[in-house]
């Protein structure tokens, strides 16, 4: 008995659950209407198809929950208040949108260093690693609504860690950029290829999204290569763009579009290494 006071029966728990989730909604679209159906879902995991839908019907199934008072006990029935009024709310939640940098094609410069493509030409390059601040590798997008506060945007989120994506997007630049033979992202498999001829590590100081709608990407590169992995080569790069503020898959399209402007200038680079190296 002590056991039962303590807990609900699926049915009456069922029942319950969707009288306190119709006494909210009728709250919101007026006491004697009925509830529209796309509001009738009240719980995330599963629907109840007999849920009251009316004041009446309300009326009706706390009534029947009244009855079953003595046997539950009023700590049973009181007891679930506080997390079916959280369950409730669930199913009306926003919709998250997932989002991944991807490579853009570029023009090339007419210059030499781009047209030669000497150095990379038929080789292989290793991209990676790419080292990112740890207050942007996260799953949420982070907006800086100022020069030091940061808003994580729940409900746009990164598909995959941004140091990935990143990675990914930029290796599918360099393999467009450079007529390399082959681009592999690091960690660069263990007792399969040869090691990549060069290797590419990028750190990000800076991959700045504003409120109003600013990019700012600042990053520091090096390429190493021939033996005892050298470093043949090294830069900084600054890329700013701009959308409107709150187009987040604009936004995410400009943050690919800086990726791809760093990728050019490390592109540059291999390309003018001489060959052999």
């Amino acid at each position: 008995m002590l056991r039962r006071s303590w807990t609900l029966d699926r049915p009456i728990a069922l029942y319950f659950r969707a009288s306190v989730f119709v006494l909210m909604q009728l709250y919101a679209h007026g006491f004697g209407s009925t509830i529209p159906k796309t509001c009738r879902r009240f719980d995330c995991s599963y629907r109840c198809v007999n849920a009251p839908t009316t004041a009446a019907e309300v009326g009706l199934a706390m009534e029947k929950l009244m009855r079953k008072k003595r046997t539950l006990g009023f700590h049973g029935l009181a007891l679930p208040i506080p997390l079916l009024l959280a369950l409730t709310g669930c199913g009306d939640s926003k919709p998250s949108r997932f989002y991944v940098l991807s490579p853009i094609q570029i023009e090339q410069p007419t210059n030499a260093p781009y047209t030669a493509n000497v150095g990379a030409r038929g080789r292989s390059i290793g991209d990676g690693p790419v080292d990112i601040p740890k207050y942007l590798d996260r799953a949420p997008l982070v907006i800086f609504s100022g020069d030091n506060q940061l808003e994580l945007n729940e409900f746009d989120r990164w598909g995959e860690p941004l140091a990935d994506s990143f990675a990914r997007a930029m290796a599918g630049n360099l393999e467009y950029q450079t007529n390399a033979a082959r681009v592999e992202l690091y960690p660069f498999l263990a007792g399969g290829r040869a090691t990549p001829d060069y290797q590419v590590v990028v750190e990000v100081l800076q991959f700045r999204l504003g409120r109003d709608g600013r990019i700012d990407l600042q990053a520091n590169w090096s390429i190493f290569g021939g033996e005892g992995r050298r470093n043949l080569a090294s830069g900084s790069t600054r890329v700013q763009r701009s959308v409107a503020p709150g187009d987040m898959n604009k936004a995410v399209n400009m943050m690919s579009s800086a990726v791809a402007k760093l990728s050019q200038e490390v592109a540059a680079a291999l390309n003018t290494l001489p060959p052999g190296r």
